[in-house]
């Protein structure tokens, strides 16, 4: 019986799938244009923070801003702590590379003009708006870190009406994440599993449970927009978390997060940078999926 369930559970691997995109609520004719500003993403990468070179002078807005108090050895991750003006040398190794500390959550790099373009072909094909436009994202005025600001969103606006657009939608990412969902259903039947590989192979040789995907990870992200009538004012905003989920387990055939032993006892807690990104790489292609979709509905809300 054990058997069984173990070859059910196996049978269920799947990847992730994107969320449904419900029908379009198209009007008799279609609505005015729509203009989508640059995508903006808040939060930083992991794979992003902030780097330092052995002889460079510490940022005075290092602690203020990035929240650094020491930077590790990206040969070795020796830390030094700051501020160390100007930055030493790796007195591990002599290696003249750093980078911020890695700090939970896992956040993956997201391709936001991707996800914008993939947003724009969907509002298209659905048909809800005469036309849509992108505006350009390379505007220099525009920074992340400042978030946007009143010029920009003046600059936003005169471009969509110099463009036709009856409708500005304007996206900001807050935040996106890897995570830990849940330990699922099959958690417990790999308690039950460990118990018997112990009795019968070896002390927590548990091989059935290597391929159980027993943990769901998700990433995360939580959209914001503001859609504005450039006709006769404010439209309306909202806010989405966007979850996407998969089963993983230590070994395939479907995602993984790696193997350790008795893993599925351990994680979170035993997985490192490394893990999360292979993690975050199983996920990331459905989740920018899963963003487009958020700004298609987001879109389709003007003038409702």
């Amino acid at each position: 019986m054990l058997f069984g369930l173990v070859f059910a559970a196996l049978a269920g691997c799947a990847g992730p799938e994107p969320a449904p995109l419900e029908p379009p609520l198209r009007d008799a004719n279609p609505r005015p244009a729509l203009a989508i500003a640059p995508l903006v993403r808040l939060d930083r990468a992991s794979a992003d923070r902030p780097r330092l070179r052995a002889g460079d002078a510490v940022p005075p807005e290092a602690g203020r801003v990035c929240g650094l108090s020491s930077v590790e050895c990206v040969a070795c991750e020796e830390r030094t702590a700051l501020p160390a003006d100007p930055v030493p040398p790796c007195r591990e190794c002599g290696a003249a590379d750093f980078q911020a500390p890695f700090t939970l959550p896992y956040r993956p790099a997201t391709d936001l003009a991707a996800a914008r373009a993939r947003a724009a072909t969907l509002l298209a094909e659905r048909g809800v708006f005469e036309r849509v436009h992108l505006l350009p994202d390379d505007d220099p005025t525009l920074d992340p870190d400042l978030g946007v600001t009143p010029e920009v969103r003046h600059v936003w606006r005169e471009t969509a009406r110099a463009r036709g657009a009856r409708w500005l939608l304007e996206p900001v990412l807050e935040e996106a994440r890897v995570e830990l969902l849940e330990k699922n259903g099959l958690h417990a039947l790999k308690v039950v599993t460990l118990i018997v590989s112990s009795i019968f192979i070896f002390p927590a040789v548990d091989p059935l449970n290597w391929f159980i995907p027993g943990e769901d990870y998700g990433v995360v992200q939580r959209l914001a927009w503001r859609v504005t009538d450039l006709d006769e004012g404010p439209g309306g905003e909202g806010q989405r978390e966007l979850v996407t989920r998969a089963s993983f387990a230590d070994l395939g055939p479907g995602p993984t997060r790696g193997f350790f032993i008795v893993g599925f006892l351990r994680a979170p807690g035993c997985l490192d940078e490394e893990d999360w990104a292979h993690i975050a790489g199983q996920l990331t292609e459905v989740a920018a999926e899963d963003l487009a979709r958020g700004l298609v509905l987001a879109g389709e809300g003007a003038g409702r």
